[in-house]
């Protein structure tokens, strides 16, 4: 079997629509799907799909190359075995730019990308409208490009068949038989995969010898967190240790690796750790400054003893206006807040000796990680994740007598039509550090041999990497860029070699010492008893360190300032096609202080430090990531200080080239909470309920609102309310000359505070749009007082 790798451009020879089952502001039904960029898109999924209909529609015509064995083993089939051997790529839609000029690329740029199509469905013979069937839909413009991907492990004719099936398809998106979506492709190549340079190899030694990779997530990812879910499948928000051992494995064998070679790299000696959100502003582009500031990032997930001031809902300054309309306070990646730069909102219960009194804190939650580079300051942050929504194809609609879902149903109770249903996923092109750790040099020589096309040399593109398939699907996921870890480096030790500290406020005899320990992973410790511990303690502490109970009977966890939680943990046996027994672990950002007499703590905190320089952890299944731990971690250290240093003056922080999903969101939710303020404090003297005739009707505010949803651009709005004005001059439009606010004429009064923004024409658009709508609902409800007068 051979990889090989099909590029393709797709352009729209007609509007195209593909469905994101969402509204939009009540003036969209059905939202055109986006990517994190808010480009337009079509789905992988959604892609494949039209392939796979094209294979077995050549099949039914008796192909000689579609046999059923190639189309399940090319598109896959549900049960064991049956992921698909190609991988797509979604297209990503924008306006082409290729041998155009300055101009011509400008003037490409400000073209929108979308439009909104109102459409009633239609009676039979009379063409009438049919009442409650008016729709607005939002389509993508015809003469948008998508470059495409698909990438296919298979022989020779695979690659042929596919070929055949992509060269077939016509049209995209929804609505097809009414002529929307059709499309064109061209410049489509087939190439197989280059043979990388070999892998950079580590130093020879007595090891450990650890691995850090930084993964980048080409398509939307979503990792279940349970096994039982409901009609919306959550998602972890980082990469489960798991999962990425699982993608490599099957990668590997995929591409030939013998059972042996697998199954060494399978033992408990090879253990992945999580993946963990990284920013890409805190990452400097060039390769080598990449790889050397890969080997001083740090992240980790959000302790449980960090806390935030709650926000206060409402505020009793009335000029402020709603408090849902106020600027809230972000920790998306755009603010880039440093974390316990201010001591009034933010805290850690491990640095607190005495919590300030009165003060009312929350638990953050746990989609929040903490990131760092050497040592500088500690950023919050949070990866975006996104709701899609999916439709279950039927299991008539695959051929199939049985559902995995329902495994005791009979042939008359199988579904006969898909479920609609939700899934969150980790919006893509983000960024994710990991990390595998190698107890012998064979071992790790052994992987990067077979790594060789997910690796490649220390200076080969990404971009030619092969894919790991990680996730609901098998979303894929490329190798952006790694490094060996030695043991000099910030992240190899993570400052745990220093010693207890003494604790001050002991006044006793004995010299009592104190040190932090902070789970960076879930931890599933079991009892004597084949219980699950849920805590730990001092007794709890030695044993999983492997030490004598007895030599440290006095240490002991301060629970006053310690953190912890549990969570259920859920797998999958994929040799027996079975769930696994769920398991209790410790939560992972669970912090504890752990005191008792120096020289009892001297030896428990040995023991550990050996442990965490060998890339070692607690518990059971730590080839999976579970257990990984941090000794008195920096972040628990930090100083509360005022002269902290800013993001702007460090050189590798830059800022984002292209706004992220969560920054995209925020800036249009503020938009439009200001938008709406100004709405309230605009129509604050009105005095509507006493205009009577004088007052514009209802049908003209909704014909204005139709008007300015139509417009494309700032100028088009400047020129609707210049005719508002004009119209105000006629017999038919003298109410808009009604006087508000100091007897000023209502057009003038929406004209300057249409001007006030001084923003882009989202803002002034949105503002005229809420205007007209505040307007019609309070018209309604003076209609409906009347009426019950």
């Amino acid at each position: 079997m051979s990889e090989w790798r099909i590029t393709f451009r797709c352009r729209l020879l007609e509007d195209m629509h593909a469905g994101s089952g969402l509204g939009f502001r009540g003036l969209v039904d059905d939202r055109h799907a986006r990517d994190a960029k808010g480009r337009p898109v079509l789905a992988d999924n959604a892609l494949s799909g039209l392939l796979r209909d094209i294979a077995e529609e050549l099949r039914d015509l008796e192909h000689p190359q579609a046999t059923p064995e190639r189309i399940l083993r090319l598109f896959g089939q549900e049960g064991a075995g049956g992921r698909s051997a190609l991988v797509a790529r979604s297209l990503r839609f924008e306006w082409p730019r290729e041998s155009q000029s300055n101009q011509e690329a400008s003037h490409a740029a400000n073209r929108p990308m979308f439009l909104a199509v109102t459409r009633t469905a239609r009676q039979v013979y009379s063409r009438r409208p049919m009442e409650q069937t008016l729709r607005t839909i939002e389509l993508s413009a015809a003469g948008l490009e998508a470059a495409g991907e698909i990438r296919l492990v298979g022989d020779t004719e695979d690659k042929e068949f596919l070929l055949l099936c992509l060269r077939r398809l016509r049209a995209i998106g929804g609505e097809k038989s009414r002529g929307t979506g059709q499309i064109q492709l061209h410049q489509i190549n087939a190439t197989e995969a280059p043979t990388l340079k070999e892998p950079e190899l580590p130093r020879e030694g007595p090891g450990p010898f650890r691995l850090r990779l930084l993964l980048r997530l080409l398509e939307p990812v979503c990792l279940p967190k349970t096994g039982f879910p409901g009609n919306l499948i959550q998602t972890e928000t980082y990469i489960p240790g798991s999962a990425l051992r699982g993608a490599f494995l099957t990668a590997i064998s995929q591409l030939g690796g013998s059972a042996d070679e697998v199954g060494r790299l399978a033992a408990p000696e090879v253990r992945f750790s999580n993946g963990y959100f990284v920013p890409d502003w805190l990452l400097q582009r060039n390769e080598q400054a990449m790889v050397n500031n890969l080997k001083q990032l740090q992240s980790l997930p959000m302790p449980l003893t960090a806390q935030e001031a709650k926000a206060t809902e409402r505020t009793t300054d009335p000029k402020a206006g709603p408090w849902w309309a106020q600027k809230a306070k972000t920790t998306s990646s755009e603010a880039r807040e440093i974390w316990l730069a201010n001591p009034d909102t933010q805290r850690d219960l491990l640095l607190e000796e005495h919590p300030p009194q009165g003060a009312k804190f929350k638990r953050i939650k746990t989609e929040d990680y903490l990131v760092g580079s050497g040592e500088g300051p500690w950023y919050r942050v949070r990866p975006a994740v996104m709701t899609l929504m999916r439709n279950r194809v039927p299991v008539a609609r695959v051929g199939r007598s049985f559902d995995s879902r329902r495994p005791t149903a009979t042939a008359d109770d199988l579904p006969r039509t898909g479920d609609l249903y939700s899934i969150e996923a980790l919006a893509e092109d983000q960024l994710f550090l990991a990390e595998i750790v190698f107890d012998s040099h064979r071992t790790a020589q052994t992987f990067c041999q077979l790594a060789k096309s997910f690796l490649g040399g220390p200076d080969s593109e990404a971009s030619i990497r092969s894919w790991l398939r990680l996730g609901r699907g098998g979303s894929p996921v490329q190798v952006e860029s790694y490094a060996w870890l030695e043991p000099g480096d910030p992240a190899a030790c993570q400052e745990s070699s220093q010693a207890p500290q003494a604790n001050p406020q002991q006044n006793s005899p004995q010299q009592t010492a104190t040190f932090t320990l902070t789970l960076l992973s879930d931890l599933i410790a079991r009892a004597p008893d084949l219980t699950f511990y849920t805590c730990l303690h001092g007794a709890v502490v030695a044993q999983l360190a492997g030490l004598d109970e007895s030599q440290l009977s006095a240490v002991r966890i301060d629970t006053e300032v310690s953190r912890w939680d549990t969570r259920v943990v859920y797998g999958f046996n994929t040799a027996s096609g079975t769930r696994r027994a769920a398991a209790l672990a410790i939560q992972r950002g669970s912090a504890f202080r752990i005191e008792g007499p120096q020289d009892q703590l001297q030896i428990l905190f040995k023991s550990l430090s050996n442990m965490e320089s060998a890339g070692r952890g607690l518990g059971e299944r730590q080839e999976e990531g579970f257990g990984r731990f941090a000794l008195n971690h920096p972040v628990h250290r930090w100083p509360r200080s005022e002269t902290l240093p800013q993001p702007e003056t460090s050189s590798m922080i830059q800022a984002p080239s292209d706004l992220d999903f969560m920054t995209l969101e925020a800036r249009y939710r503020q938009r439009r909470e200001k938008a709406i303020q100004k709405v309230l404090h605009t129509v604050k003297d009105w005095e509507i309920a006493k205009a009577g005739k004088m007052f514009p009707s209802r049908s003209q505010w909704q014909y204005l609102r139709h008007r300015v949803e139509a417009a494309r651009s700032q100028d088009q709005l400047n020129q609707l309310l210049q005719q508002l004005q004009q119209r105000a001059e006629k017999l038919s439009g003298i109410m808009w000359k009604y006087p508000v606010s100091k007897n000023r004429p209502l057009w003038k009064v929406i004209d300057q505070a249409y001007k006030e923004l001084q923003e882009d024409f989202y803002s002034q658009q949105i503002f005229l749009i809420y205007l007209c709508r505040w307007v019609v609902v309070e018209l309604d409800r003076l209609r409906r007082e009347k009426k019950r007068a």
